[in-house]
């Protein structure tokens, strides 16, 4: 009888011993969810913010590619004045508007400062749209790298989600 009833009480130990390693298994498990979900919250907000800056970027460089491109088409007009003007002295002259030889002396300075003005004016118009086009590719460029950062912060945080 006695050895009948060892086993039982050794059966018994055995089962309280199993039902506390589950009990601080599962208390374990649901810590470890608890950090888990707290760090992945944490991160979800880091990502959060850093989304945001980053279209904050590409909102300001958007709003600056605009600008410039709109004093390009400034400059472009003025200097489509500037030809214009210069076409009119130019037919003035030819037309024989201007008589004397010293009106066409003062006349002919006149032009040549036009001239120069108008060249200096293309040079500047050439640089700053080459200035324009750089702009546009870096931000552009970017902009992309942004894209790109954001997919993979979203395939990593689908991933954890999905894992989780």
């Amino acid at each position: 009888e006695r050895h009948a009833s060892q086993p039982t009480g050794l059966g018994h130990r055995q089962s309280r011993f199993t039902g506390a390693a589950q009990g601080l298994a599962s208390e374990s498990t649901a810590d470890q969810l608890a950090d888990a979900d707290r760090v992945l919250q944490a991160s979800m907000k880091r990502l959060e913010a850093r989304v945001r800056s980053l279209e904050g970027q590409g909102v300001r460089g958007e709003r600056r590619a605009s600008e410039l491109a709109s004093l390009a088409q400034a400059l472009t007009e003025e200097q489509r004045a500037l030809f214009i003007r210069l076409d009119r002295l130019e037919e003035q002259l030819r037309s024989g508007g201007l008589r004397s030889q010293q009106q066409d002396e003062s006349s002919s300075g006149v032009i040549e400062e036009c001239l120069r003005r108008v060249h200096r004016l293309e040079r500047e118009q050439r640089a700053g749209a080459l200035n324009l086009r750089l702009i546009v590719s870096v931000t552009e460029e970017a902009q992309q790298r942004q894209a790109q950062r954001i997919k993979a912060v979203e395939e990593r945080l689908e991933a954890r989600l999905g894992g989780a």
